[in-house]
Parts: C-alpha cells; sequence; structure tokens
C-alpha cells in the first residue's frame, strides 16, 4: 500500500471492494436455491469493477511526481 495515500481514499476503497466481495460470497447460498439469481448477483458484482474507479487521494503534498509514476 502505497504510504502516500489519504486514509479516506484507503476507507473508501476498501468499503469498495468488501462490497463487492461480500455480494459474490452471497451469491454462493444463493446459487444452491436458485441458480439463476446467484449467477444474476455474481455479474452484478463482476459489473462493478467496469465502473469508473475514483482518483487516488494523497496525503498535501505527497502526490506523486511524473516520473514515480512512469516508473510503474
Amino acid at each position: 500500500m502505497d504510504e502516500r495515500l489519504a486514509a479516506d481514499f484507503i476507507q473508501q476503497m476498501t468499503r469498495r471492494y468488501g462490497l463487492a466481495a461480500s455480494t459474490q460470497i452471497v451469491a454462493v447460498p444463493i446459487s444452491a436455491f436458485s441458480p439463476r439469481i446467484g449467477v444474476a448477483v455474481t455479474l452484478l458484482a463482476v459489473a462493478f469493477f467496469f465502473l469508473p474507479q475514483p482518483r487516488p487521494r494523497y496525503h498535501p503534498g505527497e502526490e506523486p511526481s511524473l516520473r514515480d509514476v512512469s516508473d510503474g
């Protein structure tokens, strides 16, 4: 984890990815009773990752330079 990232940004991303993972976990028992609904719930969780992700927010004055970004 990049230590320059703002704490609120890390919390936001944790909630977003936690919600997607929880949705996929919930889809497993649903699939046992209704496979079509289980697949639909799983596809919704996967579709979440196609949504635009928020731009990273950094601590003030600690934004990466262009050289840092190009290094990978």
